[in-house]
């Protein structure tokens, strides 16, 4: 038995022998070079955050436009053929005497239109102080047309009547308003209601002029009323203001302001002083009217010598 299967693997022996010589080699593998792997791209910075933008302001709600204002009504200059007549026999020249002057200073004639009294007086002394009964005078020449009532005026205003009567030669004043009583319905009153105010005119003077003076006088209200005729004149302390009102009489105010800077010059330039009147003197030195007697010229005595004449 044990020899049989040695002969049979001496028989076995080269065939597998053979057959494992003819076992193919394992196939080489190819030697391929590996790829490099891909250099790693440079790390960039990260980017810097931009500020975060800020909100854009709020815009404010558009404003709304005011409402427009009505255009006042065209002012209306119409007068009465009544009314122009009066203002003619303004005009005229009244049928008195020319002014007197006594030591220095002129009478004053006023006459109210409204009521038709005229008073004529010397408002000032010979020392240039106020005549006792001279704001008396005015006072009943400024008397309320529509009730007849009397305020005691402001000094200060009969000074500049007066230095407005001397300067334009004025025979006499006509005043067109004066006091007016106040009325508590009407709410705040002119200075009318203070007796610091009169309106007036001048017979044969045209109201430019005289107004223009006025606006001289410093810390008052000057109005010209050309269509109606007459200037409104008032004392007051606050600056002055001057307007001029073409509307006719009894029509819608048509005033505006005029000469401003020119009233605040004036205002500078203002000192009580200059509200005093001065004495009209002669030539000679003299006051104009004076009633007092001249003094005696004086003659050397016996016992005092001459004086030496000059060669």
């Amino acid at each position: 038995m044990s020899a049989s299967l040695c002969a049979l693997s001496l028989c076995l022996t080269p065939m597998g022998t053979a057959l494992a010589n003819e076992t193919p080699a394992p196939q080489a593998q190819k030697a391929t070079a590996t790829p490099a792997a891909p250099a790693a791209p440079p790390q960039k910075a990260p980017p810097k955050k931009a500020p975060p933008k800020k909100a854009p302001p709020k815009k404010a709600p558009p404003k709304k436009a005011p409402p427009k204002k009505k255009a006042p009504p065209p002012c209306s200059r119409a007068t009465t053929p009544a009314y122009r007549q009066m203002k003619l026999n303004w005009q005229k020249m009244p049928a008195i005497p020319a002014p007197k002057w006594r030591d220095g200073y002129r009478d004053l004639t006023l006459y109210a239109i409204n009521t038709g009294k005229r008073v004529r007086f010397f408002p000032f002394e010979a020392d240039g102080s106020m005549a006792p009964d001279a704001l008396e005078h005015l006072a009943t020449a400024m008397a309320d047309k529509k009730t007849g009532d009397t305020c005691p005026p402001h000094p200060r205003l009969l000074k500049l009547l007066y230095k407005i009567a001397v300067r334009f030669n004025a025979r006499q004043i006509n005043v067109i308003s004066g006091y007016r009583t106040p009325d508590e319905s009407k709410g705040k009153e002119s200075h009318h209601a203070d007796g610091a105010a009169v309106d007036f005119m001048i017979p044969g003077v045209n109201l430019p002029p005289v107004a223009q003076y006025a606006r001289t006088l410093g810390r008052v209200g000057v109005g010209l009323y050309p269509t109606s005729g007459f200037i409104h004149l008032d004392v007051r302390e606050t600056p002055s203001y001057f307007w001029i009102d073409p509307s006719g009489p009894g029509k819608p105010s048509c005033m505006r302001r005029v000469f401003a800077e020119q009233g605040a010059q004036a205002d500078r330039r203002w000192r009580a002083a200059r509200d005093e009147p001065k004495p009209s003197l002669t030539p000679r030195g003299l006051p104009r009217g004076s009633t007092q007697a001249p003094s005696p010229p004086q003659t050397a005595r016996a016992d005092q010598p001459a004086s030496p004449q000059s060669p």
